[in-house]
């Protein structure tokens, strides 16, 4: 997958688990989300994820759950059903949902024409309306499918039978992992990024290092990104991570 995006007149393009894409890249400024080691690369942020593997039976997987997990699955069960959205109306239907829903909470705001690659799932209450969905990232390169984002629009208890669906549908595609979207270290006790982790930690992943790789194509840009690789602030920063990690959804 790859998003494209203007920025202070550069061209920036960020690729999610392709490698050769991000290296034939011409724009000013090429990202690389991956768990692998980039072949190039003028600054490195490394991050963390949770990644559940899959090379395991779909009971086996289950059973790795927490008991919180399970039991949210099971109340859900009750009072919401999933489904795909196949269809051009489905998908923009979550569009419709999710952009008021970001910037009604200050989050970058996607652009629909350029995420036709992502897989999205819908959560509807026993009356049909659309409760909450959770949109996912295949990477065939890495053999990955990934947590990207999601929407909660009306009360629900459909967070924990999302994920499950996304982990069953990575195995079902033949994914070698599934990646809960990455955790943040060292989240204050209380924070919503502490919530998110332990959100996350209930579903059997494995800690695991990931990377933002970053190249420039021109002088400045190179030189720019080295500096804050030799200077060690991409590594130290949490601010400039999370910077870089969102940027390209501008």
């Amino acid at each position: 997958m790859i998003l494209k995006r203007n920025l202070l007149g550069m061209r920036f393009e960020e690729y999610w688990f392709d490698e050769p894409g991000y290296l034939a890249s011409r724009a000013h400024i090429a990202a690389l989300r991956s768990h692998g080691e980039a072949s190039r690369s003028h600054c490195r942020i490394p991050e963390r994820t949770l990644l559940v593997p899959l090379d395991r039976s779909e009971a086996e997987i289950l059973a790795g759950f927490a008991t919180r997990a399970k039991t949210s699955i099971r109340q859900a069960l009750k009072s919401v059903r999933i489904e795909r959205a196949e269809t051009p109306a489905a998908r923009a239907e979550f569009y419709d949902a999710y952009l008021p829903f970001a910037k009604e909470k200050g989050l970058l705001i996607p652009v629909p024409e350029e995420e036709t690659d992502l897989e999205i799932f819908l959560a509807r209450n026993l009356a049909g309306e659309l409760v909450q969905a959770a949109v996912f990232v295949p990477g065939p390169g890495e053999k990955v499918y990934r947590y990207r984002y999601g929407v909660y629009v009306r009360k629900s208890q459909a967070n924990a039978i999302l994920m499950q669906t996304g982990i069953l549908r990575a195995r079902e595609l033949g994914f070698a992992h599934f990646d809960l979207g990455g955790v943040t270290p060292g989240a204050k006790p209380g924070s919503p990024e502490a919530g998110i982790n332990f959100f996350k930690s209930q579903f059997g992943g494995v800690d695991t290092r990931s990377h933002l790789y970053i190249r420039g194509t021109g002088p400045a840009t190179r030189l720019l990104f080295s500096l804050l690789q030799l200077t060690g602030l991409a590594a130290r920063y949490h601010a400039l991570a999370a910077f870089a990690g969102r940027i390209a959804r501008h």
